[in-house]
């Protein structure tokens, strides 16, 4: 099974020909980076890459968003639309600090659950993006 923690890849094992070919590994020797200092110094620093390492986490949030309300997928210009963005966790941990983004904020009104069986120009609102 998976178990949490960092995975690092070491080369590439591979087998050329059929039963009875050649077995090959081939280490994954990545150069070192240069490292940027403000003291001049004749000797030049490296660090290790380390780009072929990554961490294994077991639980993350899954999130799936379904627009409702814009069935057929058009609005006209000055149309007024109600729609309600349902996003759901299907992940096994929950998700924190979500943003809602939109390229159109300014013609967004975002409303609490209460009054979204209020007609769309009624009740105080959430007020637009931010």
């Amino acid at each position: 099974g998976v178990v949490e923690g960092w995975v690092e890849v070491m080369g590439i094992r591979y087998k050329l020909g059929g039963a009875g070919g050649v077995q090959c590994f081939q280490a994954a020797v990545l150069p070192l980076k240069r490292i940027k200092s403000k003291k001049k110094s004749n000797q030049t620093m490296t660090e290790a890459d380390t780009s072929l390492r990554a961490r294994v986490v077991l639980g993350m949030p899954r999130l799936t968003c379904t627009l409702k309300g814009l069935e057929d997928g058009s609005v006209r210009h000055g149309q007024l639309v109600r729609a309600v963005l349902e996003v759901a966790n299907n992940g096994t941990v929950a998700a924190h600090s979500l943003r809602l983004a939109s390229s159109h904020h300014h013609a967004i009104t975002l409303r609490p659950p209460s009054e979204l069986d209020s007609p769309p120009l009624e009740g105080g609102g959430g007020g637009g993006m931010r």
